[in-house]
């Protein structure tokens, strides 16, 4: 499981059901669920401003545009 802060009121969990949580800190409330691996998500990473990558026990990486999931 990881977890990784994207700005100040977002961040992202990933799980061992397979998914990646968008949260909001000030709703308390997951705003967005990504299937995009097929195994636990281990690990998430933001790389620059729009950008997060997640590694999987699928033994892929997902390179994702965080402004392509928050609008």
């Amino acid at each position: 499981r990881s977890i990784c802060k994207l700005n100040e009121d977002i961040f992202a969990s990933g799980s061992s059901d397979k998914t990646i949580k968008i949260w909001s800190l000030s709703s308390k409330l997951c705003i967005l669920t990504l299937e995009v691996h097929s195994d636990a998500v281990h690990s998430i990473c933001k790389l620059n401003e729009d950008l997060i990558a997640s590694g999987s026990s699928d033994t892929t990486i997902k390179i994702g545009s965080l402004y392509s999931l928050t609008s």
